[in-house]
């Protein structure tokens, strides 16, 4: 191997790494992409010359992303973020929201209602972001949500706890996640296509307050309530968010 190949090799290591680090679209534990050279937890790895020209690959797809991340395009207000009170006319970056805002901790400043619907408010604007955000409306009530990548937006490291058990943030604020039989009777095919109802899954307001008509208004409003009768028995014997079952 060259002297130039030798050095490729090591920036190519960190190159994965950073991406990786920043932009976690799945499970992290798991190494699905039989292209993507095996590299250890200590960042040692042998690449195969044959490797390189893989590895230029991913580099050339993988810059868009770092780019996106980084472009100063989003203006919150005008987006109409919630508080429209809290900002000011400017340009962001989606790093900069994340440093100062998504990955700070929730308080009456930074509600977590408020950030879902801003996350929300992006990806509309931006589509192409998606995979950054975590977060995108399947429909006019119904929300997509890539935990992965959302949780990293709002610096959640217990992902399912955080957002998906019974004191997690979705349910605590009456959000319940949709069966695979009521997405179908709910959600065009189209965007079922990448849900796995693991890692990609859907979810609604219980009581209809959050949707893609709300306001600021009924956002605010999406308080958790102690859910009832059969439905709460479920969740304290199982932990997790309650399913919304087709009636």
């Amino acid at each position: 191997m060259s002297f130039c190949e030798k050095v490729f090799q090591k920036e190519a290591v960190k190159h994965i790494w950073r991406v990786c680090h920043f932009f976690p679209m799945e499970d992290p534990e798991k190494n699905e992409n039989p292209d993507l050279p095996q590299i250890s937890m200590t960042g040692q790895t042998e690449i195969h010359p044959n490797d390189l020209l893989v590895l230029q690959r991913i580099f050339s797809e993988a810059e868009p992303i770092n780019a996106l991340y980084t472009e100063e395009c989003i203006d919150p207000l005008a987006l109409h973020f919630v508080p429209e009170n809290a900002w000011s006319q400017q340009n962001v970056s989606l790093h900069f929201l994340h440093e100062d805002y998504f990955g700070r901790k929730n308080n009456v400043n930074r509600r977590f209602e408020h950030k879902l619907w801003n996350a929300l408010l992006i990806t509309q604007a931006f589509p192409n972001m998606t995979k950054l955000v975590g977060v995108t409306w399947a429909t006019e009530t119904v929300i997509k949500v890539y935990k992965f990548p959302f949780a990293k937006l709002l610096n959640i490291t217990a992902i399912d706890g955080g957002l998906f058990h019974k004191q997690g943030n979705f349910t605590r604020h009456g959000f319940v996640t949709l069966s695979d039989a009521d997405a179908k009777l709910r959600v065009p095919q189209e965007q079922l296509a990448d849900v796995d109802f693991r890692d990609v899954l859907l979810i609604m307001h219980g009581s209809q307050q959050f949707t893609m008509k709300s306001n600021e208004t009924t956002i605010s409003q999406c308080k958790w309530e102690s859910p009832g009768g059969a439905t709460r028995v479920a969740s304290l014997k199982t932990d997790v968010m309650p399913i919304l079952q087709s009636s």
